[in-house]
């Protein structure tokens, strides 16, 4: 990683800016784009609290944060911030002797508004050598570093493409903080974000061997990484926390697992939109018996193909290969009265293990999945 740092510092240096070296060496890649600036070029990076807009002249702070970042290429005169009637603002300044004029909405708001970025950067590619980058904080501060333009696009470029999958994964078996560039990976296909690094985890496997539980229920609940990867030893995410005795990482993946697409909550209010349907009462009833069942749950988290989970008026639950069809039979249309849940199992990759039973309740059906499937 000392290498990809290497790349960045070189192309900083081939624009002839002053790096502060004074701590390259203990810098990480991990360590977030926000940080690496401050460090390498402190006098072209700014950063403020966006909610300092208690009036119009919140905005002097932030444009004089912007300006200083410059090193005196933005200098100006006569600035003034004015607040209109309209709910807007209107910023007037002298710059080599050219009046520039801003106007934007605010409408109340106490943040910086999108409409002043919009100028920012509007006037100066227009007026200036460089590019204001943005870089991401993680909260509600706003931080900048001034760039020259003739390698704004090649550091862009390279915060794109930096981050391995060994600095993926050990930002969140050591981290406390997740790098919002991070978010991005998730929708690029080039980076596999539920990868092994060279130490044989996934990023959640990680986190939860570590014992960094705060960044496991992160990765859960931002979905950044496969809840179902194992690492190089064939554990899942569940067994690794299971055996961990991480009670709060179990939970929250079997809440996540069970229902992976919709919340309990959801599935409640689609097959409760009609109560006077007898066949919504019928599917609601199977979902609660499903949703409190333990049977159900021992068979999902111990199957070796996992599966996905799909709502329809009758639920199938996949794995991998093999499925489970499950539905409560008419009372006029069952064999034996007694015995209203229905059960089909089928295998693609073994037909000869198909069967059909049919049970007094879902648990006790269940249970007999449970013995047969020999899990």
């Amino acid at each position: 990683m000392a290498n990809t740092l290497h790349k960045l510092i070189a192309i900083l240096e081939k624009s002839g800016l002053q790096i502060d070296k004074t701590h390259q060496n203990t810098l990480k890649i991990t360590d977030g784009f926000h940080a690496i600036f401050r460090s390498l070029l402190p006098s072209r990076c700014c950063e403020y609290d966006t909610e300092v807009i208690d009036d119009a002249n919140g905005y002097i702070q932030v444009l004089h944060a912007h300006m200083a970042a410059t090193s005196h290429e933005w200098t100006v005169e006569h600035l003034a911030v004015t607040e209109e009637p309209d709910a807007k603002i209107r910023i007037e300044f002298i710059f080599k002797d050219q009046n520039s004029t801003w106007q934007f909405e605010q409408n109340g708001s106490d943040y910086v508004s999108e409409g002043f970025y919009r100028c920012l950067h509007n006037w100066v590619s227009a007026n200036l050598s460089g590019t204001f980058l943005e870089l991401q904080t993680g909260g509600q501060d706003a931080a900048f570093v001034y760039l020259p333009n003739t390698i704004t696009g090649a550091v862009h470029d390279f915060m794109g493409t930096a981050y391995d999958i060994d600095a993926y994964v050990d930002t969140f078996r050591k981290g406390q903080e997740i790098p919002k560039e991070f978010y991005s990976l998730r929708e690029d296909p080039s980076f596999d974000t539920s990868a092994r690094d060279s130490l044989g985890e996934t990023a959640l496997t990680a986190a939860i061997q570590s014992g960094n539980h705060e960044m496991a229920l992160s990765i859960i609940k931002l979905e950044l990484c496969n809840l179902t990867s194992k690492n190089a030893q064939g554990l899942t995410p569940l067994q690794l926390a299971r055996v961990s005795k991480a009670s709060d990482i179990v939970g929250e993946l079997e809440s996540q697992l069970i229902f992976p697409s919709e919340t309990w909550d959801d599935i409640q209010w689609f097959y409760a939109d009609d109560p006077d349907d007898d066949d919504n009462v019928r599917v609601m009833e199977l979902m609660e018996a499903i949703h409190s069942s333990q049977h159900l749950k021992q068979i999902f988290f111990c199957a070796p193909l996992f599966w996905s989970f799909y709502f329809a008026r009758t639920p199938n639950i996949e794995l991998g290969h093999e499925t489970l069809n499950i539905k409560i039979i008419h009372e006029d249309q069952r064999k034996e009265p007694d015995l209203p849940f229905f059960i089909h199992y089928s295998s693609k990759d073994n037909p000869g293990k198909d069967y059909t039973l049919t049970s007094a309740s879902l648990d006790e059906a269940l249970a007999s999945v449970h013995d047969f499937y020999s899990l």
